[in-house]
């Protein structure tokens, strides 16, 4: 229970973060059919096709900027090749 509370706090900060930078949204026009499809990275698979996935890390209690003093559980939303399970990097 206190960890999914701990959770939705570090989520909640993030967003004011992100609030606080003034990042703003721009509506673009873009035909899919112009776009080049991205790839596996793995030499051997070359796929195009991605599955969402999870990258969850620990925020240890013992952090110093960690005010809960309990460790906290951080998601990263990742993609990984349908084919090969290779995570997906941006070059």
């Amino acid at each position: 229970m206190g960890e999914a509370r701990n959770h939705r706090r570090l989520k909640e900060r993030q967003r004011k973060a992100m609030g606080a930078q003034g990042v703003k949204q721009v509506d673009v026009q873009i035909n899919p059919a112009d776009l080049e499809s991205c790839k596996c990275s793995n030499g051997s698979c070359g796929s195009e096709l991605f599955e969402k996935a999870h990258r969850i890390k620990t925020v240890s209690a013992l952090h110093p900027k960690n005010p809960t003093q309990k460790d906290i559980f951080a998601d990263f939303p990742v993609n990984v090749c349908r084919v090969c399970g290779t995570e997906f990097k941006a070059e």
